[in-house]
């Protein structure tokens, strides 16, 4: 009797909640990226000129630090530099860096990045700001208005096109994949000069709004909540552990959302327990493969996508670090969106992959998951539905040869700028990522559905 009662409170619980927000947000609606293969490069008219001012077809951006220190080189740091920026974006396509600018602005600059913050190409974190240095939403490159940006310019990937190719395709899979779009960089010196910085590429930053993760607001009346975090190195805002046995590498989840100096210590607890709860609903199932309490905390085919794109691609540090997941009030766990495929396509900075493993079965939650018969037959069926299309050998080969075209001479700018003018470096990349795709998909089609599951 008593569990029943206790059933029928929790039903009510449930039912309250519903009848006080009845209308949820969907999370978020598929909108497949635009790919930047038109338009193409005038190689007549592109390039510096012989007083340095530079033509080129993709928009340009300057960051005026004029010459001041953008903190955060040496060390994380949550120091910022208020500063001012343009973008010059012609209808034209014909960008030159003596133009008047199309769009000015302000902003709160720092570098980011784990191990790329060493590196001497820098990537940078960017709060847009208003004239009092309060947040302002800010549209860039046709891409939706918010605050948070990232200025993204690996060093370690020669192509400069793996974030750009892997976030566009992603979007074609899963429901929401961050969007981007590739840029060349100039910051301004003491004099308020010029110096370029190459190729970048513009991206947004996982973040709830209507136009990313669209989820419910948090509202601090109730305890329950829509919540993001993200597993990583750094922890900035709250620390949430994984309740996991000592040798299985995975780093602690951060909280992204809801922020941490709005949330009240219940709400907290409860993105603590829902995680806590989804962990011991794994490592129950294993024993008794019993999966439906499982299948009833998480968005499964969210997790089927998210494992076949990084183990495609073999991008290593998803499900260890820079792994986002992500809970609307009323819904399901979902992992998501993808992020940083800078070491993807065999580039993962000192190791050399072979094409003939697979990886993310070995990671945190895929462990568990590759046990379940459920998880594994969907995997299968979904790899084979996306081998005839976006992940299919003619398509991804497209897609490098296409990206490629589209950055032109801005990728031998970039050699110039970072590789002392090495463009073999580049080429040589390029065709290492075609050789990559051609030798996966060839393994993966082969033992992708043998060596997917764990046998008990």
């Amino acid at each position: 009797m008593r569990k029943r009662w206790i059933m029928f409170g929790v039903i009510l619980s449930a039912c309250m909640v519903a009848a006080i927000l009845p209308n949820f947000p969907k999370v978020h609606t598929s909108v497949v990226h635009q790919h930047q293969s038109y338009p193409a490069e005038n190689k007549e008219i592109t390039g510096f000129d012989e007083n340095g001012v530079l033509t080129s077809h993709l928009p340009l951006i300057v960051l005026k630090a004029d010459g001041n220190v953008i903190p955060g080189a040496d060390i994380p740091t949550d120091q910022e530099l208020y500063c001012e920026f343009s973008v010059i974006d012609n209808d034209s396509h014909i960008n030159r860096s003596a133009d008047t600018p199309t769009q000015t602005g302000k902003m709160a600059i720092n570098i980011r990045g784990n191990s790329s913050r060493y590196f001497s190409k820098k990537q940078y974190a960017i709060r847009t700001v208003d004239e009092a240095g309060l947040p302002l939403k800010t549209a860039f490159l046709g891409m939706p208005a918010e605050t948070t940006w990232v200025l993204n310019g690996s060093y370690i990937d020669y192509s400069q096109i793996r974030n750009y190719m892997m976030y566009n395709i992603s979007s074609e899979i899963m429901d929401y994949a961050p969007q981007c779009r590739l840029c060349e960089v100039f910051l301004t010196n003491a004099d308020g000069e010029l110096e370029y910085q190459g190729l970048y590429t513009m991206m947004e930053k996982p973040k709830v709004s209507k136009e990313r993760l669209n989820l419910a607001p948090y509202n601090p009346k109730y305890t329950e909540t829509s919540f993001v975090v993200q597993m990583n190195q750094r922890i900035d805002d709250a620390r949430i552990n994984h309740l996991k046995p000592d040798d299985v590498s995975v780093y602690p989840a951060n909280l992204e959302y809801p922020d941490v100096e709005k949330i009240t210590e219940n709400s907290m607890q409860y993105v603590k327990n829902e995680l806590l709860q989804l962990e011991k609903a794994l490592y129950d199932a294993e024993y008794t493969d019993n999966w439906e309490k499982v299948e009833r905390y998480i968005d499964l085919d969210s997790f089927v996508d998210y494992y076949i794109i990084n183990e495609f691609f073999q991008n290593y540090d998803a499900g260890i670090r820079s792994t986002y997941l992500y809970k609307n009030i009323g819904g399901k766990l979902s992992i998501g969106p993808v992020w940083d495929f800078d070491g993807a396509f065999n580039n993962f900075t000192g190791v050399e992959f072979s094409p003939d493993i697979l990886e993310m079965r070995s990671t945190f939650y895929y462990f568990y998951l590759c046990h379940n018969a459920e998880f594994v037959e969907r995997c299968n069926e979904r790899y084979d539905e996306l081998r005839k299309t976006v992940l299919s050998e003619k398509y991804l080969l497209q897609y490098i040869d296409d990206s490629s075209k589209y950055l032109g001479s801005a990728a031998l700018r970039n050699c110039d700028k970072w590789y002392n003018g090495n463009y073999s470096i580049y080429y040589d990349d390029i065709e290492k990522m075609k050789t990559f795709v051609v030798e996966r998909g060839n393994w993966m089609d082969e033992h992708f559905e043998d060596l997917t599951a764990i046998v008990r």
